[in-house]
């Protein structure tokens, strides 16, 4: 089965993952679904061990595919206290933010020790669980701020960019 010629491709191929391979769970695999008769139209994301799937503006359905693989334990419902998709900082009251609309192409986000546009030139800086309920604003980090923390802040990406969620 072939695409006609004049659509364009885009997306990943699951043939070594069919063959044996192990999958790359480091980046997102994103599904977009029409609506049906059935259903309405939702996006589903699969990052690691999770997949979320996105149904309405506000409903969604979290599932942890390592412990869950037949996707019967919706996270969600059992646990709603700690997961949001709502992206306004004042209605998430201390639940894991689910971002599914930084997995898109045109979607930007700030990469770690990026200096960002804005008053000051504060920094992005990665930071351990413990050390968000101390945190002022976004913009509490500056240049020196991030040297004093780290010599080289790029030392060791590989290694902080593997977190655990609480």
């Amino acid at each position: 089965m072939g695409l006609p010629p004049e659509k364009e491709f885009m997306g990943k191929s699951f043939m070594p993952e069919l063959f044996g391979a192990q999958p790359d769970n480091r980046e997102p695999i994103i599904c977009e679904l029409t609506e049906d008769s059935h259903n309405p139209p939702r996006r589903a994301v699969i990052l690691g061990d999770y997949k979320l799937i996105v149904i309405k503006e506000r409903k969604f359905q979290l599932y942890n595919l390592k412990t869950d693989p037949g996707e019967e334990k919706d996270l969600a419902k059992t646990e709603p206290d700690r997961f949001t998709i709502n992206s306004r900082k004042n209605a998430r009251g201390g639940k894991i933010f689910l971002d599914y609309l930084r997995n898109d192409e045109t979607a930007s986000a700030v990469a770690a020790y990026s200096v960002r546009a804005r008053p000051g030139a504060p920094v992005s800086v990665p930071l351990a669980w413990d050390e968000l309920a101390g945190l002022r604003s976004g913009s509490a980090f500056s240049i020196d701020d991030v040297l004093k923390r780290r010599k080289d802040p790029w030392k060791d990406m590989t290694g902080a960019a593997r977190q655990r969620l609480p």
